[in-house]
């Protein structure tokens, strides 16, 4: 088992050191006051150019910002946002403030806020999220945003007219329409009336959307939290080149306190409560995703699946243009099934209207994944790789495959209980592969 563990860690590496050169994107360095840095206030009436690779520094702090948790200062951030130049650092110097949304704009960087969502007050909309980028229905692209060591309390308790549509767009970071280059690194967004963080299209995308590309590109999560939300830890549709590292989507779509408040009890749909850690669907043939990879993240006691791939029931994988979604990288993650009596810890499934019509997901990788308690259910996908982990399903088995082309799996424990149904292996080495129960 040590040998068949520091294999799958070395693999992880590996791959994570192979996206991050092929998508050419770099962690970002941000620090309030760091060398190259000015403060934006203490700029001439005279300086209208910016010099190369300069960052000018904004503390919300002197342009008005309270930041006492309870004053809404939503209007004095925005101002500050706004004003920035290219390059430039947005800081809340690690103090709290009380906000409704705030739009972040291309080639900015936003770093140490302690954010809550304000109750909705019934007058200006339902989208209410701290963190927004981009707009429903705008195809402007956003990009080179860095965001840093912010953190966001939802505030679901207090939150009240939560609508149907995005199922009340109250999450901590919405990033909709098209996305390039974007960082979310030492953050969290836990307690919002919908999701942590949502990656989402916006309508009118179809000017943009191909057969075989995403319309949000290079996106990196890094050592953040998505737990203790209403729906979803985090979602996502039409994306391409997304990587999450050590991050958290925990506890997700489940009740808390009781259940006394609207925003306390989990959302629900007429199968019950559905919330996912992640949610990664699509809606039509040109939701394509892929090159999305996951490396030591946990999804774990959520209401539904700790992670689920799902093409829903618009989309046909033998309509003419359709391209498989993927490849999808699961490396090193911690999964178990969901907490109201769902089975799957790791799901990879079309809606069953779409069943038998074809292969919807190409090249799903799980290496050195575990799952104490939850099956792993893989369907209509081609070149799934199930490489060492361990999983243990609470029924009949541990590992379920359903029109699986060319599938290996190697390296489990003897005794993995593995069903198929009109599934073929490579078997590649042949006595690594693992059958049981077929």
């Amino acid at each position: 088992m040590i040998r068949r563990k520091t294999t799958a860690i070395a693999a992880g590496l590996v791959i994570l050191s192979i996206l991050m050169l092929e998508y050419g994107s770099r962690p970002p360095h941000i620090s309030a006051g760091a060398n190259g840095t000015r403060p934006a206030d203490q700029l001439s009436g005279s300086e209208t150019d910016q010099p190369p690779n300069e960052a000018f520094l904004y503390d919300v702090r002197r342009y008005g910002a309270v930041a006492d948790g309870t004053t809404n200062d939503t209007a004095a951030i925005q101002a500050v946002i706004d004003m920035a130049r290219p390059n430039g650092i947005i800081t809340g110097g690690g103090r709290r403030y009380a906000v409704s949304k705030l739009h972040l704009k291309s080639n900015i960087s936003f770093c140490d806020f302690y954010l809550r969502t304000v109750p909705y007050d019934g007058t200006t909309g339902e989208f209410y999220s701290p963190v927004t980028i981009g707009a429903y229905n705008d195809i402007e692209l956003r990009e080179n945003i860095q965001i840093h060591n912010v953190h966001i309390d939802g505030a679901r308790t207090y939150q009240t007219g939560i609508g149907a549509t995005e199922d009340g767009g109250r999450h901590g970071f919405r990033i909709i329409g098209p996305v390039e280059d974007l960082w979310i690194t030492n953050s969290s967004a836990t307690y919002c009336a919908s999701d942590g963080l949502c990656l989402y299209r916006g309508i009118g995308m179809g000017s943009i959307q191909t057969y075989h590309d995403g319309i949000k590109h290079r996106v990196h999560v890094v050592n953040s939290r998505f737990d203790y939300n209403r729906r979803h830890g985090a979602s996502g549709d039409t994306m391409r080149n997304v990587t999450f590292v050590d991050c958290t989507f925990n506890n997700n779509g489940t009740e808390i306190n009781g259940g006394v408040t609207e925003g306390d009890r989990g959302c629900e749909s007429n199968e019950g409560k559905f919330g996912n850690g992640f949610d990664l669907e699509e809606y039509n043939e040109t939701d394509w995703f892929g090159e999305i990879a996951f490396v030591g993240c946990q999804f774990v006691d959520n209401a539904r699946a700790g992670i689920l791939v799902y093409s829903g029931s618009g989309v046909k994988a033998n309509a003419m243009n359709f391209v498989p979604r993927g490849p999808i990288r699961l490396v090193g993650c911690v999964a178990n099934r969901g907490v109201h009596n769902w089975p799957t810890a790791y799901e990879f499934t079309p809606s069953a209207s779409a069943n038998d019509l074809g292969i919807y997901f190409r090249d799903v990788q799980l290496i050195g994944c575990i799952s104490d308690a939850g099956l792993v259910r893989v369907r209509a996908t081609d070149r799934a790789k199930i490489i060492g982990g361990t999983f243990h399903g609470t029924g009949r088995y541990d590992i379920e495959l359903y029109q699986a082309a060319r599938t290996w799996i190697t390296d489990l424990p003897v005794g993995t209980r593995v069903h198929q149904e009109e599934s073929t292996f490579v078997e590649d080495p042949p006595e690594a592969t693992v059958k049981q129960g077929l």
